[in-house]
């Protein structure tokens, strides 16, 4: 097995300029035997709610030990905190800007860092491209096994969340919001169904209903391929939340329907 940790990233750079092949170019000069992986760098330039979505529904999937190295960073050269943290036996580089909402709202018990230890960047810091001359080293040199410890000192304060509210439940109705847009156009909420069961334990799914928009769904469907072509459907999604599709088709385009949108279900 190799010496050093898998390093995984996730950016909103893109694949048309040089920043990615920059960032892994630094990663193997610092620990070569690390195997990087691409988890997404297609996330709409500056837009830390996909980004923090993509990041928690991704985590768990990677082996313990992994290093994360997360540049979604629209605050780049301004005082925001670069932060390590420590969750679920996994480390994560990334800024203080909501990124790391949804791995803290599912590791709440994680450890933070505020790296500060200059002896871990590149010698000469653009004020432009810190993934490149903050992120990537440190992520190397974490891959490689220094402590969190090592990067700086606790970070105390309560770090930057995204806005919005969280799942709100009633008797009978729970309400959220529609908080990704995937590539097919399936909408993804903060409904969780571990928490819908808690809520309401021994409600028949069959009859669950689903109101966005104007629209209501009935009946959690298992998958796709359970509605016929072009009808729209809800079901427990592969991150354990209510998704809303549309079979062979668009969800988002049909129901004019975004992140932040509200979404309710009746039990």
């Amino acid at each position: 097995m190799s010496a050093a940790a898998p390093i995984v990233l996730l950016t909103d750079f893109g694949d048309s300029d040089w920043f990615v092949g920059s960032m892994k170019g630094v990663l193997l000069g610092i620990s070569p035997e690390s195997r990087v992986v691409d988890l997404c760098h297609q996330v709409a330039p500056g837009d830390i709610a996909a980004g923090s979505f993509i990041l928690e529904a991704a985590f768990d999937s990677f082996p313990p030990g992994t290093v994360f190295c997360c540049v979604i960073d629209p605050g780049v050269g301004t005082e925001r905190a670069v932060l390590v943290a420590l969750a679920n036996s996994q480390i994560v580089v990334a800024p203080d800007n909501g990124l790391l909402s949804g791995i803290l709202d599912q590791h709440p018990e994680a450890g933070l860092y505020r790296a500060s230890n200059a002896s871990y960047f590149r010698e000469m810091i653009s004020d432009t491209f810190h993934g490149r001359d903050i992120f990537a080293p440190l992520a190397a040199h974490l891959a490689r096994g220094i402590k969190a410890s090592d990067c700086g000192t606790p970070f105390h304060q309560e770090p930057i969340r995204l806005p919005g509210p969280p799942p709100s439940f009633s008797d009978g109705h729970a309400r959220g919001r529609v908080v990704y847009v995937d590539r097919f156009g399936n909408l993804i909420t903060n409904l969780q169904l571990a928490a819908l069961d808690h809520a309401f334990p021994g409600r028949a799914t069959s009859h669950w209903k689903l109101r966005v928009k104007n629209v209501t769904l009935i009946g959690l469907s298992k998958s796709y391929g359970h509605a016929r072509h072009g009808e729209l459907l809800f079901y427990r999604g592969s991150t354990d939340r209510i998704e809303i599709a549309e079979n062979m088709g668009n969800a988002a385009l049909t129901l004019a329907v975004n992140t932040g949108d509200s979404v309710d279900l009746f039990v």
